[in-house]
C-alpha cells in the first residue's frame, strides 16, 4: 500500500487468526490490517503485513516471537478471531500497548479450570469437575463423577480433544495430566452469543444445537420463562468474569427438569457457521459488530430476529468421495438460501469427529419454523456426500 492509501485508514490492527468475514468488515471500516496466521492463504494483497508463522501457546514463546516483529506502525488494537489466538492476543496487547482488558479476563475465558473455579465461587450451576492433576486414580474419578466421564484439555475449546468414556484404563491415562474431568451431562446443549460494549450486554441470541456437530438453528424456539432464565444466567456469568468488551460464545445445557447448567464460555466469535445464521436471522452484520466492539465503537444492534436460520453441516464416512447426491434439487426447498462444499469427487476425506471437520454447509432461513424443519428433514434424507473405502 502506498502512502496515500495508508492515510485513509482509521486504525491499525494486528489480527490473529484468519476469518474472512472479519477481514471484510475491518477493511470496510478502513482498518489497516497486519495478519498473523498459521495457515497459508491464496492471496495476501489486502494486508499491510502477513506473519505466516505458528501461533505459540506459552507466554514466553509468544513474547520471544513478538520481539522479532516490531510494529509498523504501532497497533491500536489486537483482535483474536479464533480460540488459539485468544491468549496470544492478550499478550500482544500488552506488548504493543494496544487497547487492553485485564489479562485475568482472558485467562478465565480460555483456561477451563480457572473459568469453572471462578464461576463456582459465584454459585453458577454446572456439572461436577476435577482437575486431573488433583486426583490419583481413575477409580477415584469415577467414584466422584460417575460414569461416563468427559475428558477435556484445559486450554482447548468446544469439542477439540474431548473424549467421553466409561473405560477406567482410558481415564487413568489422563490422571495427573493437565486435563479436566467432568461428569456427563444429558441435557439439551445450546449456546448463547453475546456482544459486550463498555461492560454492558448489547445483544444476545440463543442457538439450538438441533443435532450436535451437524445442525445449528437460531434463535432457539423456547418458552419466554426459559429464555429469561437462560439470559439471566448468561448475564451473571459475564459479570462474574468481568468481561468489558468483545463477543462471547457460551455453551449451556437445558435438563429435562428445566434447569440450566453452564458448560463453558469463549471470548471470541463462534464457529459452526453461527455468524452466517445471525446475519440471516437478524438482518445485520455480526462481523461488523465484532469489529466495532473490539475497537470500542458503538454499534446499533437489532432487537429481535426477523426469521429462523439454520446450518446443516455436511459430513461423510472416511474414504474417497465418489458422488455428491441431491445438491441440484435444493432449489425446491422454500427456505434454502445457499450451500458450499469444501470437497470434490475424487478427494480423500476423513470422518467428522469434531467441530471444524465438516465438508461444507447448507444454509436455510424462514419466518415459518415448521417450513424450515420440513426442508431440513428433506435435506437429511436426500443430500449426501458419498464415499468409498480408500
Amino acid at each position: 500500500m502506498d502512502a496515500a492509501q495508508q492515510k485513509t485508514f482509521s486504525a491499525y490492527v494486528l489480527l490473529i487468526g484468519y476469518r474472512k468475514g472479519l477481514v471484510d468488515a475491518l477493511l470496510r471500516q478502513k482498518v489497516h490490517i497486519t495478519l498473523w496466521t498459521d495457515r497459508p492463504l491464496k492471496s495476501y494483497h489486502r494486508f499491510h503485513q502477513v506473519w505466516l508463522d505458528p501461533i505459540p501457546k506459552s507466554q514466553q514463546t509468544i513474547l520471544s516471537y513478538l520481539e522479532t516483529k516490531p510494529p509498523d506502525p504501532t497497533f491500536n488494537f489486537v483482535i483474536a478471531s479464533v480460540e488459539k489466538a485468544v491468549f496470544p492476543a492478550s499478550i500482544a496487547r500488552r506488548y504493543f500497548h494496544a487497547r487492553t482488558s485485564a489479562h485475568t479476563v482472558t485467562q478465565r475465558c480460555h483456561d477451563k479450570l480457572f473459568m469453572k473455579e471462578t464461576l463456582a465461587q459465584h454459585d453458577i450451576p454446572m456439572a461436577q469437575f476435577i482437575w486431573a492433576k488433583r486426583i490419583k486414580s481413575a477409580k477415584a474419578c469415577l467414584d466422584q463423577l460417575g460414569s461416563p466421564v468427559v475428558i477435556k484439555k484445559r486450554d482447548e475449546s468446544g469439542g477439540f480433544q474431548l473424549r467421553i468414556t466409561e473405560d477406567e484404563k482410558e481415564i487413568q491415562r489422563y490422571v495427573q495430566k493437565n486435563y479436566l474431568f467432568e461428569s456427563f451431562n444429558t441435557g439439551q446443549e445450546f449456546s448463547v452469543e453475546s456482544f459486550v460494549h463498555q461492560g454492558n450486554i448489547q445483544f444476545t441470541n440463543i442457538t439450538q444445537y438441533f443435532e450436535k456437530l451437524r445442525i445449528n438453528m437460531l434463535p432457539y424456539d423456547l418458552a419466554d420463562k426459559t429464555k429469561t432464565k437462560i439470559l439471566s444466567l448468561n448475564q451473571k456469568i459475564i459479570e462474574a468474569l468481568k468481561i468489558e468488551w468483545g463477543m462471547t460464545h457460551a455453551e449451556y445445557y437445558l435438563t429435562k427438569e428445566g434447569k440450566v447448567l453452564f458448560g463453558e464460555i469463549a471470548l471470541r466469535p463462534p464457529g459452526g457457521y453461527i455468524m452466517d445464521l445471525l446475519k440471516n436471522a437478524y438482518n445485520f452484520s455480526p462481523w461488523e459488530a465484532y469489529a466495532s466492539v473490539e475497537q470500542g465503537q458503538n454499534f446499533i444492534f437489532p432487537q429481535q430476529a426477523l426469521q429462523f436460520s439454520c446450518a446443516f453441516l455436511l459430513s461423510a464416512n472416511g474414504g474417497i468421495v465418489k458422488s455428491l447426491q441431491g445438491f441440484d434439487q435444493l432449489h425446491q426447498c422454500k427456505s434454502y438460501i445457499h450451500h458450499s462444499l469444501k470437497v470434490n469427487i475424487g478427494d480423500r476425506v476423513k470422518e467428522k469427529i469434531r467441530a471444524g471437520d465438516d465438508l461444507g454447509r447448507i444454509l436455510f432461513a424462514s419466518k415459518n419454523l415448521e417450513e424450515l424443519k420440513k426442508d431440513l428433514a428433506w435435506s437429511k434424507k436426500h443430500i449426501a456426500v458419498l464415499t468409498e473405502p480408500s
